[in-house]
């Protein structure tokens, strides 16, 4: 995150909510355990809520959230960094739903030259992701 500055990954992904038509705000200080501004607080259309969970935390994690290569097996392999770990944990320990989008798996996303169809997978990826935190913050009630 950060003012004006916005990561490429974060102005993606507010492209993909803005294409989902669901209310958004970035860079958004929420209560909670001195959490930090999360990268996004979206606002969950009618019908979708429960439970009064009217907004989810999404948080942008870009490549310098993660250690890579650890493993000579597996070059690829990721981990993420205590850091966002905690946050994480703080968000859902203040009652937040929440959503992390990993640069590494939006940007196997875009699998096509075609932009359109680029927009359409990570919407609907966007879409199954705010779905599955509503409905693990209703079973957890």
């Amino acid at each position: 995150g950060g003012g004006e500055a916005r990561s490429l990954l974060e102005r993606s992904i507010a492209q993909s909510l803005r294409e989902l038509g669901v209310g958004f705000s970035q860079e958004v200080s929420v209560e909670g355990h001195h959490l930090p501004p999360v990268d996004f607080l979206v606002t969950v259309p009618e019908g979708v809520k429960a439970n009064g969970s009217e907004k989810v935390v999404l948080q942008a994690d870009g490549r310098h959230h993660f250690l890579t290569g650890l493993s000579e097996d597996d070059k690829n392999s990721l981990r993420p960094l205590g850091n966002g770990v905690l946050r994480n944990l703080l968000v859902r320990l203040a009652g937040w739903p929440l959503v992390v989008v990993g640069k590494y798996e939006w940007d196997q996303l875009d699998v096509s030259a075609d932009l359109g169809d680029t927009l359409k997978r990570r919407t609907e990826f966007l879409w199954q992701k705010l779905h599955e935190a509503i409905k693990a913050e209703i079973d957890s009630k």
